[in-house]
Parts: C-alpha cells; structure tokens; sequence
C-alpha cells in the first residue's frame, strides 16, 4: 500500500485541506514538522517525496484524533484485502531472531512457500491430534495454574470467536496461532492476575458484534516464513475489525519473548510472582498498536516489498472441507 494515496485519500474524507493539516500537525509537534508546508505536503500525496515513519506515525494519530478509529480509512477492509496489502518482508524483520521455544529452525528453505496454506483449525481434519500436540510442546511452557485443559481447547478451537489458526504444507503441519476474543472485563481480570485461563468459560468470549480485547495465547512455528504468516493473518484481523478490538496481550513465564512483544509494541502492565516463576502480562490499546513503527511498515513499506500479497494457496478459503 502506498502511503502517499492513503494521505490523501484520508485527508480527503475528513474534509481537511492541505494547509489546515499542515496547521494541525504543527500544532501537535512543532519540532518534528518544523519547516513542512502545503507543498511539502502535495509532494507527500503525490509520492514525489517520501516521509519518515516517525512523521507517519503522527499523521496517522491525527486521523485517529478526526475519526475515533485506530487505523482510519481502512475500516471497511476485509481481513483477506488486508492481508494483501501487509508487507511479509516487514513482518519477518518484526520477529527478528525469535526465541526458539516459539520457532524452531528446521532447515526448511527447499520448502517453496507459495504451497504454504493458512486455515482456521477448525477446519482441518485432525485437529484433535494437533492439540495433542501443542499440549505436549507447551506443557514445561506455562505453570500448571494457568495450563488450559485438552477439552478447554478443544472447546474453543471450535468457537466462531477464535482466532485458531494452523499452517500446513500440503498434508503437513507447520505452526499454530492461537488467540481468542474476550469481553474487555475478563481480560482485564486476566491482566490483573485475578483471573486465570483455565477459569474462563464460553461466556466470556466477546459477541460477534460487541467490544473484544484479545488474548494471545500460543505461537509456534517449524520456520520464519511461517511465523510470518501466523502474524500477518492476526494484524490483518486486527485492522479488518478495529472498530469492535480495544486491546490486545498476553500473559508468560518466558523472559526470551521479551524482544519479541516490545517490536510488537505490547508493554509490561503487571508482574507477579508464582512459585518459582515470575508471570508478566504485557498489553497495550489498538490505537497505540498500529501506530508503532513495526505496523507501519507493515502497512506502508518505504521501499518495493516482493511477495507482499500471499498467494492463493496462503489465504484459508470457505471451500475448504478441512481434509488437509
């Protein structure tokens, strides 16, 4: 996506000329729009020049400021026009070198990743074999007070609300993303510590049409590429339906996922001891969220971004009978 067309697009729309932006921006942070006028400005929207991340991000809180939405004229978006549009180059230098208890480097480079496919698991047929195994990779990962139940995930793959998604290669497993929608009050107990996972119950999810704070709860992945397309399907989730998603966190024992939830620009809210292990739960808004660095880049890379747009084979499709 081009940044210069979304600027005058969104300008556009909340009825704001050039100079009245110009004006407004300035007012926000003098130091950082010292010298911009509204030629400056047109070249932006022509895509004669190009601005910093830094200044994209400020214009970006400005159309938050005029439409009350975190990421303003990409609402209307579907999550699979969304996911066109990120930029998979930008998503791998978010996760950087992830910690290995999140993706194990096999070696897969002769994998060609156009016949990588993303689906809810749901949808694939043996999906009680893939929760076993995800129960056996997480259970030295998470202490026994917040261990959810093989039954428990089960049950929530199954939700409409749940953000359960498998990445397979032909017949083959290759990562998992689990998150789910809460009701912004039992994820704010979970933040808390006065709630656990195991203790959540159906009910707690959000409703299709009511406000969700969502909860990450597990990412693993055999390689990068695969990381990579966990995480753009879950930020294209995020814009598609950013008028209904307020937060979003998660909770770990594990100190290696740090460098990983800060690019993510997810911050410790809360600490707390258990046992021998201290729990941290990191979140942060939506509207803090993409306006990070690491979104927009996502979004609006300053440079050509090849295979930006997963192939067909990347999107899950509603004719999938989940024989996989």
């Amino acid at each position: 996506m081009e940044f210069s067309d979304y600027l005058k697009r969104c300008r556009k729309r909340y009825h704001l000329t050039q100079e009245q932006m110009v004006t407004e921006l300035y007012a926000e942070d003098p130091e950082l729009f010292r010298g911009l006028d509204a030629s400056k400005l047109s070249k932006w929207e022509r895509g004669v020049s190009q601005t910093s991340f830094q200044k994209m991000g400020a214009i970006l809180r400005l159309f938050q400021r005029h439409s009350g939405l975190p990421l303003p004229c990409l609402e209307h978006h579907t999550p699979e026009g969304v996911e066109e549009g990120l930029c998979r180059q930008a998503m791998q230098h978010l996760l950087g070198t992830p910690p290995k208890s999140l993706v194990v480097d096999l070696g897969m480079q002769q994998l060609r990743s156009e016949h990588f496919r993303v689906l809810p698991l749901r949808q694939f047929a043996r999906m009680e074999e893939l929760l076993e195994i995800h129960q056996s990779l997480h259970e030295n990962l998470a202490p026994p007070y917040d261990r959810l139940s093989l039954s428990q995930l089960q049950e929530w793959a199954l939700h409409p609300e749940s953000l359960f998604f498998v990445v397979l290669y032909k017949h083959t497993f290759l990562g998992l993303f689990f998150a789910v929608r809460l009701q912004p009050e039992r994820f704010e107990a979970l933040m808390d510590f006065t709630l656990t996972r195991p203790q959540l119950q159906p009910g707690d999810f959000a409703r299709k049409d009511g406000a969700a704070s969502i909860l990450i709860l597990s990412l693993f992945a055999l390689d990068t590429r695969v990381a990579t397309l966990l995480l753009m399907r879950f930020y294209a989730h995020l814009i598609a339906h950013q008028e209904r998603i307020r937060e979003v966190g998660l909770s770990t024992s594990l100190p290696e996922i740090e460098r990983l939830v800060d690019r993510m620009n997810l911050r410790v809210y809360r600490s707390q001891r258990i046992g021998d292990r201290s729990h941290i739960a990191y979140r942060n808004d939506l509207f803090n969220l993409l306006t990070n660095e690491t979104a927009i880049r996502l979004l609006f890379p300053k440079e050509v971004c090849p295979e930006s747009s997963p192939s067909p084979d990347d999107r899950s499709s509603d004719r999938s009978d989940g024989s996989a």
